[in-house]
Order: structure tokens, then C-alpha cells, then sequence
């Protein structure tokens, strides 16, 4: 290559690269003015908040149980005879169950029936002599009455009442002595009479009616006994567990022979700590999972011991639909709301800010981000309940932007501030 054809490439070579510096120049100090424009512009969206309702929601595990379930056991003993219900069936209260052997039963109710009639008879016989000795006792008054009148006149007319005269006489001796004796034979009569009528006739009469309710209770208890060996549905319901079978000896013991349980109505038993059985009260709603199926239902009863075991609560809640095709026993998930406020300023959790574990939002006024100190509530992990410091009014920021701090410029980039943003614009063009 010759001198002047290096000379040429080396100048040529310095224009391109004079070129490439200055178009380079030009392109990085643009990029620095928009950076430095965004900076002072910062682009946000912003939103009003909601008002609404929130709640915190736990979750727990229980299970189901009808709301009527009844045991049923023989209450004598015996064998028994014949089952008339097996398990899966629907019974009607009243249906007849299973049936004891009453043979042996027998003996002991013809016994007490007989013991009664005899008592019966007994006890009329007793009322009858009672009656007759009363009817004796005054006869034997009226006649002991009036032979005392008559021996007492008869001494009168003969001698008067006050006689003073010779009292060796026969005759005066005699009447006087038949008036005496008639005097006390009339008052051993009255004694009598008071004896057979009063105390002693009341207390012969209620030991005849002891004995008389003695006999009658000895009998219904046989014969009850006997009812006994007929058991009978005691509620409408589903037989969900049977122990009898034919011929099984039953000696009255607690083993149930059905269980009937009542499943229009099927309950859920489930347990909190203390900090959530404060906030539930009776009639608060819950929701229950069953085989992944939410149902709703509604809370019947809240303990107030915890138990001694678990140091739980026990709480039941009832589940609002018919429970017929649910089965007893199976567990369930059950959510319930452990804090709520109805009607509330919220906003999405994302919007608060925390210094020194004080929350703090920003808020858009006139075109500049202004922060604000609020009292915050409870939270459902997307949104928060603002208890105060901002209103239902107020436009807050809801995107973050490293450079956002109290006084920054803002543009809303957000559909609700498009005027708001158009007036950021025109502001930067003037």
C-alpha cells in the first residue's frame, strides 16, 4: 500500500470514529434527560378505597353427629325373640323393635293380680266390720242412754234428786245402785263410740288403703315388666347400629341394643382455643366441608370451660340443610370467621407502608404524593381495614416506585385519574 493510500484510510478511519463518539454522545445524554425527567414525574396508580366488609377466616377440624340420637336397650330381661329392624332402615317412633320372651314374666303378673283382688276383697271386708262396729257403737250408745234415763227417773220419781232420808232402805239402795250402773254403762259406751269413730277408725281405714296401694303398685310394676318386652322406636329416625339378634339372651343391662339417630338435622362438634371463642357468639354462620362439598351452617352452642385434656373449647354448630344422606362420625373441615368489621375503609394490603412498624400510605394531592399515618385493622392477607388517618375520598397511591416519598412528583397512569394525568402533562410541557 502506498503512503498516500495509509494516509487516506487513517483519515477516513478518524471521520467514522469521530462519527460513532458523537452519535454515541448524543444517544446516552437523551437517555439521562428522560431518566431524570421520569424521576421527577414519577408514574403511579392510584385508586379510592372500598368500602366493604372483611373477616378473618380459620379453619378447623370436627365431625358430624345428629342432632337426635337415642340408645335403646331392654330394660327387663329375657330372650330374645324375634328383631323386627336391621341397620340402614327408617322407623317411625312407635315401630316395634325387637321383642323379649314374657313366659317367665308370667308367673310373678297372675301372682300380683291375684294378690290384688284378694286385697280388694280384704279391704271391703275391713270397711265393711269398720262401719258395722261404728253402727254398733252408737246403737250400743242410744241403748246405754236410755237405760241410764230410765233408772235415773225411776230413782227421781221415787225418791228425788237430793233425797236425804234413811239411806239403809232396800229399795232406795237398789234403784240408786241401778241408776249408777246405768250412768256408767252409758259412759263406757260414749268412750266406745269415740274410739270406733275417731283416731282409731282413720288409722285402720289408710292401713287398709296402704295395703290396698301396696297391692295395686305390686301389680303395675309386674305388668310393666311385661310391657317391657316389647321395645318400640323412640324417636323417628335411621337405625344406624343394631346388637340383638334372635334368640340372644338380654339381662337388662346398658349394651344398646339399636341405635336411632334423627338425621334431618345433623350437628358439627368441633374445638378453638382461647383466643377464637371470644370472638364467636351463638348464630354466627360457619361454613363445613364435606367430601368437598361446602355446606353452610349456623353456630348453636359456645363452650365457656375449656376442656381440661385439650384446653380447647367446644363449640357445635348445626348445618342449615337437611343432613338425611350424611353419615355419622364423619370428619369435616369447618370455617369460621374469627373477626369481621362490616363496612369498613379497605385496601389492598400492598398499599401500607411500615416505618418503625408504623403504617403509612401516600395519598394523591394535586399532583404530588403526600404520605399519611393511618390506624390499621384487621387483615384477610390481600386487603387491610384502615381504622383511620385517610376517608373513603381520599385517592391513594397503589403501586410502589423506589423514588415515592412525602412531596414527589407523581403522574397517575391509572384509567380513574386520566384527567389528573393530563394535567401532570400539561403542567411538564409549560
Amino acid at each position: 500500500m502506498t503512503k498516500q493510500k495509509k494516509a487516506l484510510s487513517l483519515a477516513l478511519s478518524a471521520v467514522l470514529l469521530s462519527t460513532v463518539l458523537t452519535t454515541g454522545c448524543s444517544t446516552f445524554g437523551g437517555q439521562e434527560s428522560q431518566v431524570e425527567e421520569t424521576d421527577r414525574n414519577i408514574l403511579v396508580e392510584t385508586a379510592y378505597p372500598e368500602v366493604g366488609d372483611i373477616a378473618l377466616t380459620a379453619e378447623y377440624i370436627g365431625k358430624l353427629e345428629p342432632a337426635e340420637s337415642v340408645m335403646v336397650m331392654p330394660k327387663t330381661s329375657g330372650e330374645v325373640l324375634k328383631t323386627y329392624a336391621k341397620v340402614g332402615d327408617t322407623v317411625k317412633k312407635g315401630d316395634l323393635l325387637f321383642e323379649l320372651d314374657a313366659s317367665d314374666l308370667m308367673p310373678a303378673v297372675n301372682l300380683a293380680k291375684a294378690n290384688l283382688e284378694l286385697t280388694k276383697l280384704s279391704a271391703a271386708s275391713s270397711e265393711t266390720q269398720l262401719d258395722q262396729a261404728v253402727l254398733q257403737a252408737r246403737s250400743s250408745v242410744i241403748q246405754a242412754k236410755s237405760a241410764y234415763d230410765n233408772a235415773r227417773f225411776t230413782y227421781n220419781d221415787t225418791y228425788g234428786s237430793d233425797y236425804d232420808g234413811d239411806k239403809s232402805d232396800y229399795n232406795y239402795r237398789k234403784l240408786k245402785a241401778a241408776r249408777d250402773a246405768a250412768a256408767s254403762s252409758y259412759d263406757l259406751a260414749q268412750q266406745l263410740l269415740e274410739l270406733t269413730e275417731g283416731e282409731s277408725l282413720e288409722e285402720n281405714k289408710a292401713l287398709i288403703a296402704q295395703q290396698l296401694v301396696l297391692a295395686e303398685a305390686n301389680y303395675q310394676v309386674q305388668t310393666q315388666q311385661l310391657g317391657f318386652t316389647k321395645v318400640y322406636a323412640p324417636i323417628d329416625g335411621v337405625v344406624e347400629a343394631k346388637n340383638a339378634d334372635e334368640h340372644q339372651m338380654s339381662g337388662g343391662t346398658s349394651v344398646a341394643y339399636y341405635t336411632i339417630s334423627n338425621k334431618g338435622s345433623m350437628l358439627v362438634n368441633f374445638a378453638v382455643p382461647s383466643s377464637v371463642v371470644l370472638g364467636l357468639s351463638i348464630d354466627d354462620p360457619v361454613a363445613v366441608t364435606i367430601n368437598g362439598e361446602e355446606r353452610k351452617g349456623t353456630i348453636i352452642e359456645v363452650s365457656t370451660a375449656a376442656d381440661q385434656q385439650t384446653g380447647l373449647f367446644a363449640v357445635k354448630a348445626r348445618i342449615d340443610e337437611d343432613g338425611s344422606g350424611l353419615l355419622t362420625g364423619v370428619t369435616v373441615k369447618i370455617a369460621v370467621d374469627t373477626d369481621r368489621a362490616e363496612a369498613a375503609i379497605l385496601l389492598p394490603v400492598s398499599c401500607v407502608y411500615y416505618e418503625d412498624n408504623k403504617p403509612f400510605v401516600y395519598v394523591d394531592e394535586s399532583g404530588a404524593a403526600v404520605r399519611v399515618d393511618v390506624t390499621t385493622g384487621i387483615n384477610d392477607g390481600s386487603r387491610i381495614e384502615i381504622l383511620s388517618g385517610i376517608s373513603k375520598n381520599d385517592r391513594v397511591i397503589t403501586t410502589w416506585h423506589p423514588n415515592l416519598m412525602d412531596g414527589a412528583k407523581i403522574m397517575v397512569a391509572d384509567s380513574n385519574s386520566a384527567e389528573s394525568s393530563a394535567a401532570n402533562s400539561e403542567g411538564d410541557e409549560a
